[in-house]
């Protein structure tokens, strides 16, 4: 993660991605190409709990919807044709999330 930070790699790609959807059905075009792209993904959502909109109170560092204490979050990306693996990382409540998705 720390070489992604360092090497702006993220912001390339979101560069990328805005130029591509100027012209349209180009972006569409690349993603649609034949070969595979990736074997493996690895994404990091970092706090899982950040992702909701609502602000709630929180008993132990996890959230508490109504009458409802929330153990877990789980994130994960689709697997495309020809990626075998998408590993995510994140955090929820202090404690690090990982989830493997696998192609079938």
């Amino acid at each position: 993660m720390q070489f992604a930070v360092s090497s702006r790699s993220a912001l390339i790609m979101y560069n990328s991605i805005r130029l591509l959807t100027r012209v349209p059905g180009l972006l569409r075009l690349v993603l649609r190409r034949w070969r595979t792209q990736a074997t493996a993904v690895v994404s990091y959502v970092g706090d899982a709990g950040r992702a909701l909109q609502a602000l709630f109170p929180k008993q132990r560092g996890r959230l508490v919807i109504g009458n409802l204490l929330l153990e877990q979050i789980t994130a994960t990306g689709p697997v495309r044709p020809g990626t075998a693996a998408n590993l995510t990382a994140g955090t929820y409540a202090g404690k690090l999330v990982l989830n493997l998705t696998l192609d079938p």
